[in-house]
Protein backbone atom coordinates (compact mmCIF):
# COMPACT_ATOMS: atom_id res chain seq x y z
CA UNK A 1 0.00 0.00 0.00
CA UNK A 2 1.40 3.23 -0.84
CA UNK A 3 0.48 6.58 1.54
CA UNK A 4 -1.74 7.99 -1.18
CA UNK A 5 -3.91 4.88 -0.97
CA UNK A 6 -3.89 5.57 2.48
CA UNK A 7 -4.75 8.96 2.71
CA UNK A 8 -7.90 7.72 -0.20
CA UNK A 9 -8.58 5.18 2.31
CA UNK A 10 -9.24 7.18 5.77
CA UNK A 11 -11.38 9.27 3.04
CA UNK A 12 -13.85 7.03 2.03
CA UNK A 13 -16.91 6.80 3.71
CA UNK A 14 -17.28 3.12 4.23
CA UNK A 15 -13.44 2.68 6.18
CA UNK A 16 -14.18 1.58 9.61
CA UNK A 17 -10.82 4.70 10.08
CA UNK A 18 -13.14 7.30 8.80
CA UNK A 19 -14.97 10.15 10.83
CA UNK A 20 -17.47 10.29 12.15
CA UNK A 21 -15.93 8.15 15.25
CA UNK A 22 -19.13 6.91 17.41
CA UNK A 23 -19.15 4.42 19.53
CA UNK A 24 -22.69 4.88 21.37
CA UNK A 25 -23.93 1.49 20.55
CA UNK A 26 -20.70 -0.51 21.86
CA UNK A 27 -19.80 -1.45 25.66
CA UNK A 28 -16.31 0.31 25.66
CA UNK A 29 -15.37 3.50 27.05
CA UNK A 30 -13.31 5.93 25.03
CA UNK A 31 -10.22 4.68 26.18
CA UNK A 32 -11.22 1.35 24.55
CA UNK A 33 -12.35 2.43 21.73
CA UNK A 34 -9.45 4.77 20.87
CA UNK A 35 -7.20 1.84 21.48
CA UNK A 36 -8.61 -0.30 18.95
CA UNK A 37 -8.95 2.78 16.03
CA UNK A 38 -5.02 2.65 16.52
CA UNK A 39 -4.49 -1.02 16.24
CA UNK A 40 -6.50 -0.91 13.13
CA UNK A 41 -4.73 1.86 11.75
CA UNK A 42 -1.33 0.76 12.94
CA UNK A 43 -1.62 -2.63 11.07
CA UNK A 44 -2.18 0.05 7.73
CA UNK A 45 1.14 1.91 8.49
CA UNK A 46 3.09 -1.03 9.35
CA UNK A 47 1.44 -2.22 5.66
CA UNK A 48 3.35 0.71 3.49
CA UNK A 49 5.72 0.22 0.76
CA UNK A 50 9.13 0.94 1.72
CA UNK A 51 9.00 3.26 -1.33
CA UNK A 52 6.54 5.11 0.38
CA UNK A 53 7.98 5.12 3.93
CA UNK A 54 11.53 6.02 2.15
CA UNK A 55 9.71 9.12 0.40
CA UNK A 56 7.92 10.19 3.67
CA UNK A 57 11.38 9.68 5.92
CA UNK A 58 12.91 12.39 3.37
CA UNK A 59 9.92 14.35 2.35
CA UNK A 60 10.93 17.02 5.14
CA UNK A 61 14.04 17.73 4.00
CA UNK A 62 13.11 17.98 0.03
CA UNK A 63 10.79 20.68 1.13
CA UNK A 64 12.86 22.39 3.30
CA UNK A 65 15.81 22.90 0.55
CA UNK A 66 16.66 26.48 1.03
CA UNK A 67 15.17 26.94 4.17
CA UNK A 68 17.93 25.42 5.79
CA UNK A 69 17.60 27.60 9.31
CA UNK A 70 14.37 25.66 10.01
CA UNK A 71 15.62 21.87 9.52
CA UNK A 72 15.50 20.38 12.82
CA UNK A 73 18.19 18.70 14.10
CA UNK A 74 16.23 15.26 14.38
CA UNK A 75 15.90 13.57 11.33
CA UNK A 76 12.19 12.50 10.61
CA UNK A 77 11.50 8.83 10.59
CA UNK A 78 7.94 8.42 9.80
CA UNK A 79 7.27 5.00 11.79
CA UNK A 80 8.89 5.42 14.72
CA UNK A 81 7.71 8.78 14.92
CA UNK A 82 4.09 7.06 14.24
CA UNK A 83 4.94 4.32 17.19
CA UNK A 84 6.27 7.54 19.79
CA UNK A 85 3.25 9.49 18.90
CA UNK A 86 0.63 6.68 19.75
CA UNK A 87 3.00 5.70 23.06
CA UNK A 88 2.74 9.33 24.27
CA UNK A 89 -0.97 9.79 23.48
CA UNK A 90 -1.71 6.56 25.27
CA UNK A 91 0.56 7.51 28.02
CA UNK A 92 -1.30 10.70 28.61
CA UNK A 93 -4.86 9.30 28.59
CA UNK A 94 -3.91 6.65 31.33
CA UNK A 95 -2.74 9.76 33.53
CA UNK A 96 -6.15 11.53 32.80
CA UNK A 97 -8.17 8.39 34.01
CA UNK A 98 -5.70 8.31 37.14
CA UNK A 99 -6.93 11.70 37.89
CA UNK A 100 -3.47 13.10 36.82
CA UNK A 101 -3.77 16.14 34.33
CA UNK A 102 -1.19 17.85 34.65
CA UNK A 103 1.49 15.01 34.87
CA UNK A 104 -0.63 14.29 31.38
CA UNK A 105 -0.09 17.67 30.18
CA UNK A 106 3.60 17.62 31.12
CA UNK A 107 4.14 14.49 29.50
CA UNK A 108 2.56 16.71 26.49
CA UNK A 109 4.48 19.35 27.02
CA UNK A 110 7.61 18.12 26.80
CA UNK A 111 6.85 15.40 23.93
CA UNK A 112 6.20 18.48 21.52
CA UNK A 113 8.92 20.61 22.99
CA UNK A 114 11.96 18.64 22.39
CA UNK A 115 14.02 18.48 19.84
CA UNK A 116 13.86 22.52 18.92
CA UNK A 117 9.83 21.88 18.89
CA UNK A 118 10.33 18.93 16.53
CA UNK A 119 6.95 17.31 17.09
CA UNK A 120 5.39 20.65 17.20
CA UNK A 121 6.26 21.85 13.88
CA UNK A 122 5.38 19.19 12.58
CA UNK A 123 1.97 19.24 13.31
CA UNK A 124 -1.18 19.35 10.57
CA UNK A 125 -1.67 23.20 9.85
CA UNK A 126 -4.28 25.55 8.36
CA UNK A 127 -3.63 28.72 7.13
CA UNK A 128 -7.14 30.79 7.13
CA UNK A 129 -7.19 33.98 5.41
CA UNK A 130 -10.19 35.15 3.22
CA UNK A 131 -12.54 33.53 4.44
CA UNK A 132 -16.00 34.37 6.64
CA UNK A 133 -16.82 32.61 9.70
CA UNK A 134 -19.82 32.33 11.84
CA UNK A 135 -20.98 32.63 15.46
CA UNK A 136 -24.15 32.61 16.83
CA UNK A 137 -26.02 32.77 20.13
CA UNK A 138 -29.57 32.30 21.32
CA UNK A 139 -32.04 32.83 24.12
CA UNK A 140 -30.50 36.70 25.10
CA UNK A 141 -31.13 40.47 24.27
CA UNK A 142 -28.45 42.36 22.34
CA UNK A 143 -26.80 45.37 23.94
CA UNK A 144 -27.78 48.48 22.52
CA UNK A 145 -25.38 51.09 20.61
CA UNK A 146 -21.30 49.55 20.53
CA UNK A 147 -21.55 47.74 23.11
CA UNK A 148 -23.16 45.08 21.25
CA UNK A 149 -19.92 43.63 19.80
CA UNK A 150 -19.12 41.93 23.13
CA UNK A 151 -22.26 40.09 22.87
CA UNK A 152 -21.56 37.87 19.97
CA UNK A 153 -17.44 37.51 21.21
CA UNK A 154 -16.40 35.25 24.08
CA UNK A 155 -18.42 35.27 27.41
CA UNK A 156 -16.42 37.94 29.28
CA UNK A 157 -14.71 37.56 31.99
CA UNK A 158 -16.94 38.74 34.58
CA UNK A 159 -18.98 35.97 33.26
CA UNK A 160 -16.93 32.89 33.72
CA UNK A 161 -18.50 31.20 36.52
CA UNK A 162 -20.93 30.47 33.63
CA UNK A 163 -18.28 28.94 31.41
CA UNK A 164 -18.86 24.88 31.11
CA UNK A 165 -16.59 22.27 30.06
CA UNK A 166 -16.22 21.95 26.34
CA UNK A 167 -14.24 19.90 23.43
CA UNK A 168 -11.16 22.66 23.54
CA UNK A 169 -12.36 24.60 26.60
CA UNK A 170 -12.11 24.36 30.09
CA UNK A 171 -14.26 25.52 33.38
CA UNK A 172 -14.18 28.67 33.43
CA UNK A 173 -12.22 29.35 30.66
CA UNK A 174 -14.16 31.54 27.82
CA UNK A 175 -13.45 29.80 24.43
CA UNK A 176 -14.03 32.01 21.58
CA UNK A 177 -16.03 29.50 18.87
CA UNK A 178 -16.42 29.65 15.38
CA UNK A 179 -17.84 27.75 12.93
CA UNK A 180 -17.34 27.90 8.90
CA UNK A 181 -21.01 28.34 7.91
CA UNK A 182 -23.85 29.14 9.95
CA UNK A 183 -25.27 25.63 9.46
CA UNK A 184 -22.37 24.33 11.48
CA UNK A 185 -23.04 26.79 14.28
CA UNK A 186 -26.80 26.13 14.17
CA UNK A 187 -26.20 22.17 14.46
CA UNK A 188 -23.79 23.14 17.30
CA UNK A 189 -25.96 24.85 19.33
CA UNK A 190 -28.26 21.81 19.17
CA UNK A 191 -30.70 23.72 16.09
CA UNK A 192 -32.55 26.17 18.51
CA UNK A 193 -35.43 27.99 16.68
CA UNK A 194 -34.32 30.28 14.37
CA UNK A 195 -36.07 33.36 15.40
CA UNK A 196 -34.75 32.83 19.12
CA UNK A 197 -31.23 32.95 17.81
CA UNK A 198 -28.77 36.17 16.71
CA UNK A 199 -25.78 35.77 14.70
CA UNK A 200 -22.79 37.66 13.26
CA UNK A 201 -20.31 37.01 10.45
CA UNK A 202 -16.36 37.38 11.54
CA UNK A 203 -13.23 37.80 8.92
CA UNK A 204 -10.06 37.78 9.66
CA UNK A 205 -7.83 40.82 9.28
CA UNK A 206 -4.73 38.73 8.62
CA UNK A 207 -3.98 35.39 7.63
CA UNK A 208 -4.00 33.00 10.64
CA UNK A 209 -2.68 29.57 11.41
CA UNK A 210 -4.59 26.54 12.88
CA UNK A 211 -3.23 23.60 14.29
CA UNK A 212 -5.48 21.20 12.34
CA UNK A 213 -7.47 18.25 13.60
CA UNK A 214 -9.25 17.78 10.58
CA UNK A 215 -9.25 16.79 6.97
CA UNK A 216 -6.45 18.32 4.61
CA UNK A 217 -8.68 20.37 2.33
CA UNK A 218 -6.57 20.10 -0.55
CA UNK A 219 -6.81 17.61 -2.95
CA UNK A 220 -3.42 17.29 -3.79
CA UNK A 221 -0.87 16.90 -1.03
CA UNK A 222 3.22 17.31 -1.13
CA UNK A 223 4.68 14.52 0.52
CA UNK A 224 5.77 16.54 3.99
CA UNK A 225 1.80 17.32 4.37
CA UNK A 226 0.75 13.22 3.94
CA UNK A 227 3.90 12.51 6.40
CA UNK A 228 1.67 15.00 8.96
CA UNK A 229 -1.55 14.41 8.97
CA UNK A 230 -0.89 10.52 8.44
CA UNK A 231 1.56 10.35 11.39
CA UNK A 232 -0.59 12.69 13.49
CA UNK A 233 -3.96 10.25 12.87
CA UNK A 234 -4.27 8.94 15.95
CA UNK A 235 -4.38 12.32 17.67
CA UNK A 236 -7.03 13.68 15.08
CA UNK A 237 -9.05 10.12 16.07
CA UNK A 238 -8.84 11.02 19.21
CA UNK A 239 -9.89 14.65 19.54
CA UNK A 240 -13.13 13.68 17.18
CA UNK A 241 -14.04 10.89 18.82
CA UNK A 242 -18.31 12.26 19.75
CA UNK A 243 -19.66 12.49 23.31
CA UNK A 244 -21.38 9.10 24.28
CA UNK A 245 -22.71 10.29 27.52
CA UNK A 246 -23.58 13.72 26.88
CA UNK A 247 -25.91 14.84 29.46
CA UNK A 248 -23.26 13.56 32.06
CA UNK A 249 -20.74 15.80 33.90
CA UNK A 250 -17.57 13.82 32.64
CA UNK A 251 -16.79 13.56 29.31
CA UNK A 252 -13.54 11.79 28.43
CA UNK A 253 -13.80 12.47 25.16
CA UNK A 254 -12.79 16.01 25.50
CA UNK A 255 -9.45 15.26 27.77
CA UNK A 256 -7.19 14.66 24.54
CA UNK A 257 -8.58 18.07 23.04
CA UNK A 258 -8.72 20.11 26.13
CA UNK A 259 -5.06 18.95 26.42
CA UNK A 260 -3.87 19.88 23.42
CA UNK A 261 -5.94 23.67 24.00
CA UNK A 262 -3.04 24.03 26.76
CA UNK A 263 -0.30 23.16 24.04
CA UNK A 264 -1.60 25.67 21.62
CA UNK A 265 -2.29 28.29 24.06
CA UNK A 266 1.58 28.34 25.33
CA UNK A 267 2.53 28.77 21.38
CA UNK A 268 0.38 31.65 20.13
CA UNK A 269 1.18 33.09 16.64
CA UNK A 270 3.21 36.04 16.10
CA UNK A 271 3.13 37.75 12.76
CA UNK A 272 1.47 35.78 9.56
CA UNK A 273 2.13 32.42 8.99
CA UNK A 274 4.48 31.85 5.23
CA UNK A 275 2.61 29.56 3.38
CA UNK A 276 3.67 26.74 0.79
CA UNK A 277 6.70 25.50 3.63
CA UNK A 278 6.62 23.47 6.37
CA UNK A 279 7.98 24.00 10.08
CA UNK A 280 8.54 28.06 9.06
CA UNK A 281 5.88 29.42 12.00
CA UNK A 282 5.91 27.50 15.61
CA UNK A 283 2.94 29.89 16.37
CA UNK A 284 -1.29 28.96 16.15
CA UNK A 285 -4.22 31.26 16.50
CA UNK A 286 -6.32 28.39 17.71
CA UNK A 287 -7.72 25.09 17.00
CA UNK A 288 -9.86 23.86 14.15
CA UNK A 289 -11.90 20.38 14.00
CA UNK A 290 -14.41 18.76 12.62
CA UNK A 291 -18.01 19.20 13.63
CA UNK A 292 -19.13 16.24 15.43
CA UNK A 293 -23.08 17.58 15.28
CA UNK A 294 -23.19 18.11 11.90
CA UNK A 295 -25.43 15.17 9.73
CA UNK A 296 -23.18 16.44 6.99
CA UNK A 297 -20.53 14.29 6.14
CA UNK A 298 -19.89 13.71 2.29
CA UNK A 299 -17.04 16.18 2.16
CA UNK A 300 -14.29 16.07 4.93
CA UNK A 301 -12.29 18.73 2.79
CA UNK A 302 -14.72 21.54 2.69
CA UNK A 303 -14.37 24.34 5.33
CA UNK A 304 -18.08 24.90 6.07
CA UNK A 305 -18.21 21.75 8.10
CA UNK A 306 -15.15 22.95 10.51
CA UNK A 307 -15.19 24.49 14.28
CA UNK A 308 -12.45 26.79 15.07
CA UNK A 309 -11.77 27.52 18.57
CA UNK A 310 -9.35 30.24 19.78
CA UNK A 311 -8.23 31.06 23.39
CA UNK A 312 -8.34 34.54 25.08
CA UNK A 313 -5.14 35.82 26.97
CA UNK A 314 -5.46 38.33 29.70
CA UNK A 315 -7.40 35.87 31.55
CA UNK A 316 -6.26 37.35 34.72
CA UNK A 317 -8.00 40.19 33.84
CA UNK A 318 -11.41 40.73 36.53
CA UNK A 319 -13.30 42.17 33.60
CA UNK A 320 -14.81 42.17 30.01
CA UNK A 321 -12.97 40.56 26.83
CA UNK A 322 -9.68 40.00 24.94
CA UNK A 323 -8.86 43.05 22.97
CA UNK A 324 -4.94 42.95 23.24
CA UNK A 325 -4.38 39.72 21.55
CA UNK A 326 -7.76 37.89 20.33
CA UNK A 327 -10.12 40.79 19.16
CA UNK A 328 -7.49 42.83 16.46
CA UNK A 329 -7.64 39.66 14.78
CA UNK A 330 -11.19 39.87 13.60
CA UNK A 331 -13.54 42.48 11.94
CA UNK A 332 -17.26 41.36 12.32
CA UNK A 333 -20.85 42.56 10.97
CA UNK A 334 -23.22 44.03 13.51
CA UNK A 335 -25.72 41.51 15.08
CA UNK A 336 -28.34 39.55 12.83
CA UNK A 337 -31.61 37.81 14.13
CA UNK A 338 -34.52 36.49 11.94
CA UNK A 339 -36.80 37.87 14.08
CA UNK A 340 -38.83 39.18 11.05
CA UNK A 341 -40.54 35.38 10.68
CA UNK A 342 -43.46 35.23 12.48
CA UNK A 343 -44.70 31.74 12.48
CA UNK A 344 -42.56 28.71 13.79
CA UNK A 345 -40.35 26.71 11.50
CA UNK A 346 -39.97 23.40 10.25
CA UNK A 347 -36.41 22.64 10.69
CA UNK A 348 -36.32 21.58 6.80
CA UNK A 349 -37.80 25.53 6.23
CA UNK A 350 -35.20 26.40 8.84
CA UNK A 351 -32.23 25.26 6.90
CA UNK A 352 -33.75 26.70 3.78
CA UNK A 353 -33.72 30.53 5.43
CA UNK A 354 -29.83 29.46 7.08
CA UNK A 355 -28.57 28.35 3.69
CA UNK A 356 -29.66 31.76 2.19
CA UNK A 357 -27.40 33.18 4.37
CA UNK A 358 -23.95 31.35 4.14
CA UNK A 359 -24.49 31.58 0.06
CA UNK A 360 -25.55 35.46 0.23
CA UNK A 361 -22.19 37.73 1.01
CA UNK A 362 -23.78 40.60 -0.64
CA UNK A 363 -24.91 42.92 2.45
CA UNK A 364 -22.05 42.11 4.68
CA UNK A 365 -20.19 45.10 6.61
CA UNK A 366 -17.55 44.50 8.49
CA UNK A 367 -16.61 46.62 11.40
CA UNK A 368 -13.56 46.10 13.52
CA UNK A 369 -14.49 44.69 17.12
CA UNK A 370 -15.15 47.31 19.74
CA UNK A 371 -14.84 45.47 23.29
CA UNK A 372 -13.16 46.75 26.68
CA UNK A 373 -11.07 45.10 28.88
CA UNK A 374 -10.84 46.27 32.43
CA UNK A 375 -7.15 45.12 34.57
Amino acid sequence: MTHQELYQELLNPKSDLVYPFKYDNESKDYFDYWSDLVEKYKKKIYSLSDESVNILDKAFEKELKGYEQYKPTKRHNFKADFDEICITIEEALKLCYMNYYEDAYKLLSEFFNRHDLFYLKMLPRLNVEKYVFYRIRHGFKPSKGKKQDGDLFHLPFHLRHKVASTRYGFLGYPVFYLAGSLQTAWYEMNSPDIKSFFYAKFKPKKPLSFLDLGYPIYEKLEDWEYYSFLVFYPLIMGCLISVKHSDDPFKPEYMLPQLMTKIIREMPQEGSPENGKPSTNKGFAGITYMSTKSPHKDNLQNLSLRNFALFPRNTICREGYDNIYLSPMFKMTDINTFSYSSESLSEEESLEFIKEIDNDSSKDEFHSINVTLKQ
